[in-house]
Parts: C-alpha cells; sequence; structure tokens
C-alpha cells in the first residue's frame, strides 16, 4: 500500500442490474449472520449501496438470533433512497398469495420502507415451488401496491 493510502476498502464500479434499470454495485453487502447495524453501516461509509437479505437471516445464522434485516433497518432507514435493497422469503408450493403477503409486510416493517427493490423466493430447489400461480398472483399485486419494484427466485444445489 502506499504511504498515507487510506487502508479502507470503497466501492468503485456499478453496473445496472440486468433489465431492471437498478444501478448497483459490483460488489453487494450479504447479511446472513450480520451481527449488528454498525457492520451495515461501516460498509455504506465505504460506498456498498446494494444490501441483500432474508427474513430467515438471523445474526448467529439461519434462524437462530436477532433478524438481520432489523439491523438493516436501523441503519439505513434514514438512507432508503441511497440504497438497493433485496430480500427473500420461503414461498412454499401450498402457500398462498396472502399469506406470502403478510410476510414480506412483516419483512417491510423489519427493514424499516415501504417497499424493496427486488423480492425473492429464496431456495427455490422444485418444480412445484417454482410453479405455484400464487406467487405469481402475490407478485403482480405487490408491485401494484408499490411494495415491491421487481421479483426473483433463488436457489441453491442445482436441484431443478
Amino acid at each position: 500500500a502506499e504511504p498515507g493510502a487510506d487502508p479502507s476498502p470503497n466501492i468503485e464500479r456499478y453496473k445496472k442490474l440486468g433489465k431492471t434499470g437498478l444501478v448497483v454495485p459490483d460488489v453487494g453487502f450479504g447479511s446472513s449472520g450480520c451481527p449488528g447495524p454498525e457492520v451495515v453501516l461501516h460498509c455504506y461509509d465505504r460506498g456498498m449501496t446494494h444490501f441483500d437479505t432474508a427474513e430467515k437471516y438471523g445474526s448467529g445464522g439461519w434462524g437462530k438470533g436477532d433478524y438481520v434485516e432489523n439491523f438493516i433497518g436501523e441503519a439505513l432507514h434514514d438512507k432508503r433512497d441511497k440504497v438497493t435493497i433485496t430480500t427473500k422469503t420461503v414461498a412454499e408450493a401450498d402457500d398462498d398469495r396472502n399469506r406470502i403477503m403478510r410476510k414480506l409486510e412483516q419483512s417491510l416493517r423489519r427493514l424499516r420502507t415501504d417497499h424493496v427493490d427486488v423480492y425473492f423466493n429464496h431456495a427455490v430447489n422444485d418444480l412445484d415451488r417454482l410453479k405455484n400461480p400464487e406467487w405469481f398472483e402475490f407478485v403482480e399485486r405487490a408491485k401494484q401496491q408499490g411494495k415491491i419494484r421487481f421479483s426473483g427466485m433463488s436457489g441453491h444445489g442445482g436441484r431443478l
């Protein structure tokens, strides 16, 4: 490192996210296991503007400890117009649109925002979950209500 150089990393490149028009840094904040809002703020202060989380992410790992969505909401609620936030839910094959909407609304409360930029159906690893028509009905309604801008599916293990 050069003498006097700031040893803290800073985000320098931003890219358009597919066809969404969203502009995100080439490095985002994945929040599973995040210990608290101070880490979120540290990353924001270094130029990070994309934050990814999920309803099940806890400070102690998947489903353990405090909801990480709370940390992101606490750290970024007054910076919402400067960041993109994605979160995820597990919408099962038999979940109906009303249950999925309730889960989204719980996430929005924890995130202290009225919308998320992308809302994912998390860890979709079977076709029945992928084909659930209730998910698609929910997505249309949530978009119309301004609660989500875009939607997607995430998966693990390549079992589809």
